[in-house]
């Protein structure tokens, strides 16, 4: 039976499916932490690949053999970026992934992959449809749950107003640093993929003060965790 894979970039993303799916370490020679569990008869793979777009698609380049033909699906925290209508609290499943920085620069943190004209060079991947839409129909079970693009970056917005900007160039609803390396990783495996991830945050508020990060992790795996019993 295949496995599915569930990718977040830290250990503290995947704390509660750890515990909830019984979840042990597995030992291998990947410098990387895996631990392996099961739903129902279903296995369950976990890992943490690292923070930022960079240790995400070494991670999952690492994983490619596990990861190849499989259901994945990531899980973790967000900022939602203005004009969203998201609040902390809230949930987010992802359409498709933009990297905001790929490219000709074109404003703080924005950047234009096509004005390159460089063949093969895509800036945006698109998730499963179908994979997605049961995420989001389990999401939707949980809390407030809003679907579509998110945008990857490689440093998070240091101000709203470049939030602004970002939020007005690629049109998405929420920021993340990993997102991207899975949307664009998943179409050379031949894996069915897809987002969840709950708003810890205003995208470029940096008072942590005004962040509830620990509460957003917990309710993404636990939708992830709805949709998981779903299936079994």
């Amino acid at each position: 039976m295949t496995t599915i894979w569930i990718l977040a970039a830290m250990q503290d993303e995947l704390d509660l499916l750890k515990q909830a799916l019984h979840a042990a370490p597995e030992e291998h020679d990947l410098p990387l932490p895996v631990h392996r569990g099961r739903i129902g008869e279903r296995p369950v793979g976990l890992a943490a690949l690292g923070i930022g777009v960079a240790a995400a698609s070494l991670g999952l380049g690492l994983l490619h053999r596990e990861l190849k033909g499989a259901e994945v699906i990531m899980v973790g925290s967000a900022g939602a970026l203005p004009g969203s209508g998201l609040i902390t609290g809230d949930l987010a499943v992802a359409e498709a992934e933009w990297l905001s920085e790929l490219g000709l620069p074109t404003g703080p943190g924005t950047a234009d992959a096509r004005a390159l004209g460089l063949p093969g060079l895509e800036q945006s991947a698109r998730f499963d449809a179908r994979l997605t839409a049961a995420i989001r129909d389990a999401a939707e079970r949980m809390a407030k749950a809003t679907f579509g693009p998110f945008l990857t970056v490689l440093s998070p917005s240091a101000d709203l107003q470049q939030a602004g900007i970002r939020a007005a160039a690629f049109r998405a609803v929420a920021e993340n640093m990993e997102g991207y390396a899975l949307a664009a990783a998943a179409r050379t495996l031949g894996c069915r993929a897809a987002e969840i991830r709950a708003i810890s945050n205003q995208a470029g508020d940096r008072d942590k003060h005004n962040w509830d990060l620990v509460p957003a992790q917990r309710l993404a795996q636990a939708a992830v965790l709805q949709y998981l019993k779903e299936q079994a």
